[in-house]
């Protein structure tokens, strides 16, 4: 019976433990999603340079700040909204518009001159306040047809 209580209050400081130490280390949400505000103030509708991507990207995701310079070479300014931000320990989340005008060379497609205006969804994962991974989720077929290039 002894053995039985003890494991049991065992089991009990073991579980207020690790639930302590998720409190002490979890990320701060409130932070987190301010970092993300700001990036999104300094990109919408604003040239990005590999200077100001820096201030907000970690610099183990290079790949990332590439492709955010190739769209921006192929639609100038462009425009991320976010119309719904969501945070859950490291990771931010969006959900919102993707706006921009086809201005540059998307491959070898030539620009168009047209908007085009679709939702978009990203998870950002956050780390002493510089993203380091990002997933992006949105409707290219919508984009390709709002700027004429399919039907």
């Amino acid at each position: 019976m002894k053995t039985k209580v003890f494991l049991i209050v065992l089991q009990a400081m073991l579980v207020f433990s690790i639930s302590g130490l998720r409190a002490q280390n979890a990320p701060d949400c409130e932070q987190n999603k301010k970092v993300i505000k700001e990036y999104l103030k300094a990109i919408s509708g604003n040239v990005k340079d590999e200077k100001m991507l820096r201030e907000f990207i970690d610099e183990t995701d290079s790949i990332f700040i590439k492709n955010i310079l190739i769209t921006e070479s192929t639609f100038p300014k462009y425009e991320l909204i976010a119309e719904d931000l969501i945070c859950e320990n490291d990771i931010v989340a969006i959900r919102g518009l993707l706006k921009g005008k086809h201005l540059g060379p998307m491959g070898d497609i030539e620009p168009t001159g047209k908007e085009f205006n679709i939702s978009i969804m990203v998870f950002y994962r956050l780390k002493k306040n510089k993203i380091v991974e990002q997933w992006i989720v949105f409707d290219n077929y919508a984009r390709l047809k709002q700027l004429g290039i399919t039907e």
